[in-house]
């Protein structure tokens, strides 16, 4: 499905076609003074195939466009234009959630990367997460409301000795915009606090992160002070990150094992609906 050049955000339109307008006017402008007739025209007719073929690029946005155009706000950290194309995300009739998890996460997941690559570092992960909440901003009215939903509580956190967070954080994020009531311990949290804090605030899912494959074995140190204090099928566990795998969670003994932030969403909710 295509939109038309009117469905895109007007400061991004008039942007890009000005853009276009500046580049090639100096083209035209050499044509004018050009004294061979018969290679005007020729200059002529080319200037004029590129410049619909650019014209065609600015002013038809599929909604992969749209997405992609969500994920680069993200990654270059233009607040601007992520709240922009989400707009026009919504007046093109794409589903929010979708933009979410399609554009401005799958953005957000490429900056987790270049920050584990070393070409981004803390400053600019915080720049780009205020970009992807200022789209999420504008998206949120326009994500379906269940009017019966009970809303379930989530103790999330980067167990100790770990202080690597971006994929903790998306799935935070990820979890509040499918309305969990999300408890943030943040990173290098004592293992005892997941358990104290589940207790405290009524949580139904604790649910742990980690990079470090020195830091993994914490999660089973969870589960067993969990056991330890008779309160183990109260919780759902569930865990993630990069070094863990299905069977170390099987092996610790945790209910869910999620390989990014959709999954753990798609898990939990889910787990939900046969609860139900």
């Amino acid at each position: 499905m295509k939109y038309s050049y009117y469905d895109i955000a007007p400061p991004r339109r008039s942007r890009e076609v000005e853009g276009v307008w500046e580049l090639d006017k100096k083209s035209l402008i050499s044509i004018v003074f050009e004294k061979d007739l018969h290679v005007s025209i020729k200059k002529l007719y080319c200037l004029y195939r590129k410049f619909i073929e650019k014209l065609k690029r600015c002013i038809i946005l599929t909604k992969q466009d749209i997405l992609q155009e969500l994920a680069d706000a993200v990654i270059e950290m233009d607040e601007d234009i992520a709240k922009k194309m989400a707009q026009t995300a919504i007046d093109t009739g794409i589903d929010a959630y979708e933009a979410i998890t399609e554009g401005l996460v799958k953005g957000m997941q490429i900056v987790g990367d270049k920050y584990e690559q070393q070409e981004y570092f803390i400053p600019e992960v915080l720049l780009c997460s205020d970009a992807m909440v200022a789209g999420i901003e504008v998206l949120q009215p326009y994500l379906p409301v269940n009017e019966k939903k009970t809303v379930e509580k989530v103790v999330i956190g980067v167990v100790q000795g770990d202080t690597h967070d971006i994929g903790k954080n998306l799935v935070k994020i990820m979890l509040e915009t499918a309305e969990f009531e999300v408890h943030d311990l943040g990173r290098n949290v004592p293992l005892q606090s997941f358990v104290d804090k589940a207790l405290e605030v009524g949580a139904s899912v604790i649910a742990m992160a980690t990079l470090m494959t020195t830091t993994m074995e914490g999660m089973g140190i969870v589960v067993k002070e969990l056991e330890k204090r008779g309160v183990r099928d109260k919780f759902t566990v569930i865990i993630g990150g990069s070094p863990i795998s299905q069977a170390f969670a099987d092996e610790i003994g945790a209910d869910l094992y999620a390989t990014d932030a959709n999954v753990a969403v798609r898990k939990l909710k889910n787990r939900q609906v046969a609860t139900a």
